[in-house]
């Protein structure tokens, strides 16, 4: 009987020390759910684009306001394209608008001609998170409209005004929009 002990007793102790192995084994890596992706910082603006040929009868001011906040801010450009300064958040959603205000300068005749006049705006955004960072531009909409008029000639210039400055450029931004996977 002990003989046959002896034998038993080495498979005993396999099976004991495959079962410590297995019992002991932890499971840590599979519930240790994904570290959720956390906004640390953002700074959005607009960077505007109009044809330079505006800047030959017209002054142009852009209104720029973080709807979220309410905070607005009314900036001269003095180019064709321009940057203008940036709101920062540390929150998500948050939405920015651009709008232009076009005046007349001093010396502006009564009627005016272009061939193309082109107004668009796009939106610019650098984030910061806890698994990186980046900075983007952002058509203002899925379609990046931009308001065009053509073939202009001896039109009244309060009429070009009107136009001009009727339209509002809006962007907004949530955590899908932003945030790595």
């Amino acid at each position: 009987m002990i003989k046959h002990i002896f034998k038993v007793l080495p498979i005993v102790a396999l099976v004991f020390t495959a079962f410590a192995f297995v019992a002991c084994s932890s499971d840590d890596d599979n519930d240790v759910p994904p570290q959720k992706e956390t906004l640390k910082s953002l700074e959005a603006g607009f960077r505007a684009s109009l044809s330079s040929n505006l800047f030959e009868y017209f002054n142009v001011e852009a209104t720029i306001t973080n709807k979220t906040t309410g905070e607005s801010r009314k900036e001269v450009l003095k180019s064709s394209t321009a940057e203008t300064s940036r709101f920062t958040a540390t929150t998500l959603p948050q939405t920015y608008t651009l709008q232009y205000h076009f005046t007349k300068k001093a010396d502006a005749p009564a009627t005016v001609s272009f061939k193309e006049i082109a107004v668009s705006c796009k939106g610019i955004y650098s984030y910061t998170g806890s698994k990186g960072s980046f900075i983007t531009n952002r058509l203002y909409n899925a379609s990046g409209l931009t308001y065009r008029l053509e073939g202009i000639e001896d039109v009244p210039i309060d009429d070009v005004l009107e136009v001009l400055n009727g339209g509002t450029f809006e962007y907004s931004l949530s955590e899908k929009d932003v945030l790595f996977e």
